[in-house]
């Protein structure tokens, strides 16, 4: 679809996460795809293989942001209460393979983030934003 979107179901499951309804599973889904691509690009190295998992994080990023931004964090961890899937697990991995952890971040957008994060930790004390 040209968005990085990969699924056997529609995209609207992911809206009905999002807005906490009862919904079957898209991120357990998402995440059985793309480790099943991430192990094919390990064993292969394939890079369009690993172009098509990058893509889906970044779809499912996206996501995220959406509604972080549309609504807060709080709301993003609550829509996940119920289902989740092993995101992590296929994440963490797909981090140590493509991370340059300095290339392509602004010093003047993205260190004002890291400290106004330990700033909200000092201020809340929600470990959430301890740098």
């Amino acid at each position: 679809m040209g968005t990085g979107y990969l699924s056997a179901f529609p995209s609207e499951f992911f809206d009905r996460v999002e807005a906490i309804k009862d919904v079957w599973a898209p991120y357990y889904t998402i995440q059985k795809i793309m480790q099943g691509l991430l192990d094919r690009y390990t064993v292969t190295a394939n890079s369009r293989v690993l172009d098509m998992v990058v893509k889906m994080a970044n779809y499912c990023s996206d996501r995220v942001k959406n509604v972080i931004q549309k609504y807060s964090i709080e709301r993003h961890w609550e829509s996940l209460s119920d289902e989740f899937g092993g995101m992590n697990d296929v994440l963490y991995p797909l981090y140590m393979i493509t991370a340059d952890s300095i290339s392509g971040f602004h010093s003047n957008t993205h260190i004002p983030v890291v400290v106004g994060a330990q700033m909200r930790y000092e201020v809340t004390g929600d470990p959430l934003y301890k740098v």
